[in-house]
């Protein structure tokens, strides 16, 4: 999701006000100070709005960072996961050519199909966690890909997932299967219970810090580092060695086109 979207979440009106409330914290405040409030809001109900979209971007950046330490695939210097929207929106026009995106499309067949599905999880990552914290609130769960939605009005993540799968797309492959499988893998990592926990231990962090470091990234994500490498299922998904952490290039991709391992 975009800041412009975040902002447009709790704004209908053109003024700025900076909440002033003893009830919020310094991250609160800070994290305040960015967005739009309608004026005829309560300072309650701006507190609520501050709190209820923090925790929607803590949510959606651990999502991704999750999804980046249980692959343990090296997609390049990714961004930070930040829920400070100016830190947020810098990251998001530097990602629009980020260098493994354009490296995806010049890399031999075998390891593009696999580089690709790893790329698209991580992008749909963010919104994977977000319609697990749904199922957790009992509220109504958002889909990853909706089909209901213009492509122009669906989330940054997502407009970007599309655009990657349509790139790296064969006859064989087309980019809505693409996308179906990984969303299908992503809800399927979100429903186990240790990366649920890692994505919580990662949002709440955020909430407190408002960005994070490597290292304390590595130690909320320590219980499934490089998990995927120690799950058969997912080993043969990305074609994942188990000593060494590396894909083995010359059987990552199915005689039918299918992103995993010949049987």
């Amino acid at each position: 999701m975009s800041p412009q979207a975040w902002k447009k979440a709790v704004s209908s009106g053109k003024s700025q006000k900076t909440v002033r409330s003893s009830k919020l914290n310094a991250m609160e405040r800070r994290f305040a100070q960015q967005l739009l409030f309608e004026d005829n809001l309560s300072p309650t109900e701006r507190r609520e709005k501050i709190r209820f979209l923090m925790r929607e971007i803590a949510c959606h950046q651990a999502g991704h960072a999750v999804m980046q330490y249980f692959t343990g695939f090296p997609l390049g210097k990714m961004p930070a996961p930040s829920i400070l929207l100016e830190e947020i929106s810098s990251e998001l026009l530097y990602s629009d050519n980020i260098a493994w995106e354009s490296w995806l499309k010049s890399a031999p067949p075998p390891l593009k199909r696999v580089s690709t599905l790893m790329v698209l999880l991580y992008l749909l990552a963010g919104c994977g966690a977000q319609n697990v914290a749904d199922k957790v609130r009992k509220a109504k769960r958002r889909p990853i890909l909706d089909q209901d939605i213009p492509l122009e009005y669906r989330s940054a993540d997502v407009r970007r997932a599309t655009r990657v799968a349509e790139s790296m797309a064969t006859p064989e492959l087309q980019a809505s299967r693409l996308l179906a499988q990984a969303e299908k893998w992503t809800l399927k990592l979100f429903r186990r219970r240790d990366v649920q926990r890692a994505a919580r231990n990662v949002a709440e962090l955020l909430l407190k810090h408002g960005a994070l470091t490597d290292r304390q990234l590595k130690r909320a994500c320590r219980e499934i580092h490089w998990l995927a490498t120690r799950l058969p299922e997912w080993n043969r998904l990305f074609c994942l060695n188990q000593k060494e952490g590396q894909m083995l290039c010359d059987v990552c991709h199915a005689d039918d086109g299918t992103l995993s391992c010949r049987e």
